[in-house]
């Protein structure tokens, strides 16, 4: 089938430039026409996370939060920047496959002649 295409478009060849000129122009024409918001609207996302601390204040909740995100994020960059590189290092040897040493055949035909 597909073979079948590429022969008819090949015979074609006038009418698929033509046709792929009008849907250029055509998709010109609707991308002029498309309303475009170049600074859209800033709306910073809004997370509402429901938690029960019972004898803390809501600043104190959320000085504790700030806490476990800051030490998530510190933790993921020890891990990326310094503790896959140096397991990458330790155990490269066995990552790495060995570059195989080339077998030397001996020359069929040829005599040697002492």
């Amino acid at each position: 089938m597909l073979d079948y295409i590429v022969k008819w478009s090949i015979a074609q060849r006038w009418l698929i430039v033509i046709a792929s000129i009008l849907i250029s122009v055509w998709g010109f024409l609707v991308l002029t026409q498309m309303p475009l918001d170049v600074f859209p609207n800033f709306a910073p996302p809004q997370v509402e996370i429901m938690t029960e601390a019972p004898g803390l204040a809501a600043e104190e909740v959320e000085s504790l939060l700030a806490v476990v995100v800051l030490g998530g994020l510190f933790t993921s960059t020890a891990l990326t920047l310094l503790v896959l590189p140096a397991s990458y290092m330790q155990f490269r040897r066995f990552l790495v496959p060995r570059k195989a040493e080339p077998i030397i055949q001996p020359e069929i035909g040829r005599e040697t002649r002492a």
